[in-house]
């Protein structure tokens, strides 16, 4: 099953679009619709879709791929008369859009590697929403296409809005790097070493470190104007990572067979003289482990620990499934009413290559959240106060086969915000 027929089933499933009280503002959300299907090289993500009860907050996230200004927008169904959306830049918010509308839009302008999250709150009626992260994006809707000045004149624009400034400069390698120890820390990674120095062609520059046996490490290796290869060498001599990172961030997750010196070392791919920039992280495991793990679905087990503990939420395993390319399995699961649940997928080291796809559905057998494209596909949802929710969980390797684990999380209470 591909990205474009889980698509062209969530499109399907939204309410008649000509059903909205203002025509103009029936004209926006007509025109993005459109949009977002005619342009499909400008978006940043998958469109992602969900459902939302009055007062309810949905929370997407993506990282930034090259620098540049993003736009997010989401776009509700009739049901829905009032959306506000808040965007946030590693937890800090930069942008909101609280118009009288249902059609709220964000941008920001950031670096590579740089998260986002956008926060959609239902604050007048409830309803299906559709959520698009897009490039290029200009201060207002309307400036993304012409199709779409519907949206400024839907939203009384009469004067162009402050513009949040052009593209910002690049940043340095140790600035770059700095951004991703964040990142890292925040799912649960401790730091042991960091270094950087200006490195010739084709001349490795590297650093040892002690290991723990049977502790797993992330090395991380960045460059702002070249690819670079990380690799990591055993005490015997051996390679037993080694990652490309042609966008000038390269990523290697290993675990240590046994103690001794071992080393991370980094190679700039570019024919003059540049800056690099390296460090190595500790991976936190978990109070609880599922059988079955290996590797690298260790990694993924702890991150997915990690990012939920934030929201006083624990995973636990659901189901191991084994699966060919394009083959697909759904499992059930029911969410308790009144609390808001997490879905996930991990996937173990055959799959290690290859991508796999996440969606739930409600007991009708609508389509009410997919992740497609994330390294680890994680989908939230609501249930309503009135009773019990079953739904069921389908997930697949879009190529390779492999093993995956389905995962769920839920919490007491709904949370508001990200």
């Amino acid at each position: 099953m591909r990205l474009a027929r889980w698509l062209g089933m969530v499109l399907v499933a939204l309410p008649s679009w000509g059903a909205f009280a203002q025509p103009t503002d029936v004209a926006c959300r007509r025109a993005v619709r459109e949009w977002i299907q005619n342009h499909p090289s400008r978006l940043l993500a998958p469109v992602r879709t969900s459902f939302l009860t009055q007062g309810r907050t949905w929370v997407d996230r993506v990282e930034l791929s090259q620098d540049g200004c993003v736009g997010v927008v989401a776009v509700g169904s009739a049901a829905l008369a009032d959306l506000d959306l808040v965007l946030y830049a590693e937890d800090i918010e930069v942008s909101r859009d609280e118009e009288r509308d249902a059609h709220p839009y964000a941008r920001f302008c950031g670096s590579r590697g740089l998260p986002l999250v956008a926060a959609v709150r239902a604050h007048r009626g409830q309803g299906e929403i559709l959520l698009a992260w897009f490039r290029e994006a200009p201060p207002r809707l309307g400036g993304v296409d012409a199709a779409l000045f519907a949206c400024d004149v839907a939203m009384g624009w009469t004067t162009e809005p402050p513009d949040l400034g052009p593209e910002p400069p690049r940043e340095d390698a140790a600035t770059l790097l700095e951004r991703w120890e964040r990142r890292l820390v925040s799912r649960g990674y401790a730091q042991v070493m960091t270094d950087t120095a200006p490195v010739s062609p084709g001349e490795p520059f590297g650093s040892d470190f002690e290991a723990e046996p049977d502790r797993c490490y992330l090395g991380l290796g960045v460059s702002t104007d070249a690819g670079v290869i990380l690799s990591v060498v055993a005490p015997d001599g051996g390679v037993v990572a080694r990652a490309p990172g042609r966008d000038g961030v390269a990523v290697a997750r290993f675990c240590a067979s046994g103690p001794g010196r071992w080393r991370v070392e980094i190679q700039r791919d570019a024919p003059d003289v540049g800056p690099v920039a390296m460090a190595l992280h500790r991976l936190r495991e978990p109070e609880v482990r599922p059988s079955g793990l290996d590797a690298f679905a260790r990694f993924q087990w702890a991150e997915l620990w990690a990012s939920l503990e934030t929201r006083a939420m624990r995973p636990r395993p659901v189901a191991w499934v084994q699966l060919d390319a394009g083959e697909t399995l759904s499992v059930p699961v029911t969410l308790g009413r009144g609390r808001c649940g997490a879905f996930a997928v991990i996937r173990t080291g055959d799959l290690a290559d290859s991508s796999v796809w996440l969606a739930l559905t409600d007991r009708e057998g609508n389509v009410r959240a997919t992740d497609e494209v994330a390294e680890l596909p994680l989908v939230w949802w609501c249930a309503g106060s009135a009773s019990d929710e079953p739904m069921r969980v389908h997930v697949g390797p879009w190529n390779g086969t492999g093993r995956m684990l389905v995962v769920a999380a839920d919490e007491a209470v709904a949370t508001a915000g990200p």
